[in-house]
């Protein structure tokens, strides 16, 4: 009964996590914040301010061509992409084909999606795995917010690194996936924990 109620929990997190991506990265101006038609739009926030740096991984949300070029200078080698196609396809929000500008700059590139109509899977964890394996600098993990690439992020530490899973989740605080959903709407703390022999 208690695995359950921690899948449970679990999946309340990965569905609210889902749910608020798109919020917190906003490209499209606000109605309220539109001036005169000669003023240009304001460029979308960088995410270099709210990236969450766990050793080599570095998580964050939908990276500017500009982010993508001072990733680079300090030394990120490396991309791992876990946005759909359907978002990617959205020119709005990202007015660049990032594969092509990584590609420019010299870094590997990878995508594995999550969410959306694709769903919740464990492909994204390995293809963590296989980017930090196959490189020897610092890899970023992206989505829209940061919110699902962070999930990817404590899955890899809880199922490769065998890290406590409320400990894990914990860090990843900044990013508003701590603490659990379900524990702000019921005012109860909570805590997560791995299922007997797995």
């Amino acid at each position: 009964m208690l695995s359950r109620f921690c899948i449970l929990v679990l999946g309340f997190a990965l569905l609210a996590c889902a749910g608020t991506g798109a919020q917190k990265l906003s490209t499209a101006p606000s109605p309220s914040s539109s001036s005169s038609s000669s003023s240009k739009p304001s460029a979308p926030p960088s995410v270099l301010s709210t990236m969450v740096r766990k050793d080599r991984v570095w998580i964050a949300g939908q990276p500017s061509a500009d982010d993508f070029r001072a990733l680079k200078a300090q030394g990120v080698v490396s991309v791992l992409n876990v946005r759909t196609a359907e978002e990617m396809a959205d020119r709005t929000s990202i007015p660049f084909e990032e594969d092509v500008l990584l590609q420019e700059l010299g870094m590997a590139y990878a995508i594995s999606p999550l969410g959306g109509s694709v769903g919740f899977n464990e492909l994204p964890v390995a293809a963590l795995k296989r980017a930090l394996e196959s490189s020897e600098g610092p890899v970023l993990l992206h989505c829209a917010s940061g919110g699902r690439a962070g999930l990817v992020w404590a899955a890899w530490q809880i199922r490769e690194l065998g890290r406590d899973p409320t400990e894990v989740m914990r860090e990843l605080e900044p990013l508003g996936l701590w603490p659990l959903s379900i524990e702000k709407v019921s005012g109860v703390p909570m805590q997560l924990e791995r299922k007997s022999g797995q």
